[in-house]
């Protein structure tokens, strides 16, 4: 493909057609790094891990017979919000992100 993009599939995401999922387990199979810790830069997360862990929250959705899935995420910025965000919309559920530090104004309802 040309310019580096990807085809539109199932699990993508975006609208701009990049296929998220694809592209983790791409990098998971070459075994680069998906994050490096912002306060120690010796701190990494494998992207075979990022994979597996988005894997697993889709796979305990699917266990759980439900349909419509709706989350709300409330965490600290880690890279376990990432993988919940993955495995959530794999499952084809969608997610909201609360921000606790935001002031009362600018708060979701």
């Amino acid at each position: 493909m040309e310019g580096g993009q990807h085809p539109i599939t199932s699990t993508a995401m975006f609208d701009d057609g990049v296929d998220l999922i694809a592209t983790i387990r791409s990098n998971a199979k070459a075994g680069r790094i998906a994050f490096v810790g912002g306060e120690h830069y010796d701190e990494t997360l494998p992207s075979i891990r990022l994979y597996d862990a988005a894997h697993a929250v889709a796979n305990y959705l699917s266990c759980l017979f439900v349909e419509n899935v709706s989350a709300f995420v409330f965490s600290e910025n880690r890279w376990e919000v990432v993988a919940f965000y993955l495995g959530v919309r794999l499952f084809g559920g969608s997610v909201r992100f609360l921000d606790c530090t935001a002031p009362e104004g600018k708060r979701p309802d």
